[in-house]
């Protein structure tokens, strides 16, 4: 088991680039930020429940790579995106070594971004309007975007004990997504609206710090079907429907840290940029343990 996870994060790793950060890139990264937070912060106890609470802060301000076709700036691709995040998540532990989590999760963004006439491969989706020249990425166009997400976990912990803990994580759910990136000086619009099964796989060890819980966390999601795309020239009249990127393509790995005050319960949780596209998280939480026999 271990021996797959390992290899999922690898494949996921090669292929979760978003250069430009089309939709619903943005989005899927938040999103991932949100799912992130329900990693156990107490041990797998046999007939345990954990609950757990956090409120997000998203933020994705990326300068990515260069353009020759911008319409401002240095010709860099630009994203200053920012919002809010909520995350509920409950556990059981069947033993000290197996259980299930359930979790919803939702985010909304808002901000400036660049939209693009191309995919991510850098092929032009449609031609470019005669009032545009040759500009084929917009900075500074209005952006949007929110999504929710469910999903079941199986939890495995090889280890035992209260001190230090290794579980892994493998999910499935769903996720639904609409982002949109608003040109209003050429009257363009890209929009991504994505109702899709979804897939986790992560680890979170832990260990005691004193009165402290510290965890740390890597987590890659993916949402398997693409769902659909569009650019619409609103001053024409006229909309296209243009592909997406689904599955392992859209995958997205969120790492962070984790330190809870056991006494209360109550901690910070931070999710750094380890792809270089501007995606970081800050997070307060809640988690409590009930139960037993």
């Amino acid at each position: 088991m271990r021996h797959t996870l390992i290899a999922c994060f690898l494949m996921a790793l090669t292929s979760s680039v978003f250069a430009t950060g089309n939709p619903p890139h943005l989005t899927i990264q938040a999103l991932g930020a949100v799912m992130s937070r329900a990693v156990l912060t107490y041990p797998l106890r046999e007939k345990i429940y954990q609950s757990k609470l956090a409120i997000s802060r998203v933020t994705n301000n990326s300068n990515d790579s260069t353009c020759s076709n911008c319409n401002v700036g240095s010709g860099s691709f630009t994203n200053d995106m920012k919002g809010n995040g909520f995350t509920t998540a409950l556990t059981y532990g069947f033993n000290n070594h197996w259980g299930a989590s359930l979790l919803a999760g939702y985010t909304s963004i808002t901000g400036t971004r660049t939209l693009s006439l191309r995919d991510d491969n850098g092929a032009l989706l449609v031609p470019i309007p005669a009032r545009m020249g040759t500009t084929d990425h917009v900075n500074g166009a209005d952006g949007k975007g929110h999504g929710f997400v469910a999903t079941v976990s199986a939890v495995w912990d090889h280890w035992d004990g209260d001190e230090f803990r290794f579980p892994l994580y493998l999910g499935a759910g769903v996720m639904s997504i609409k982002e949109e990136a608003d040109a209003t000086n050429f009257g363009i619009k890209r929009t991504a609206d994505v109702f899709s099964p979804a897939i986790l796989v992560g680890m979170a060890p832990s260990m005691n710090m004193w009165k402290f819980r510290a965890v740390a966390f890597f987590m890659i999601v993916a949402a398997l079907d693409p769902g659909k795309g569009t650019i619409e020239d609103y001053r024409l009249g006229t909309k296209t429907e243009i592909p997406l990127v689904g599955g392992l393509d859209s995958a997205f790995p969120i790492a962070g840290v984790e330190l809870t005050y056991q006494p209360l319960g109550i901690g910070l949780s931070y999710s750094p940029d380890i792809t270089s596209e501007g995606a970081k998280s800050v997070a307060l939480k809640w988690s409590a343990e009930w139960g037993g026999k």
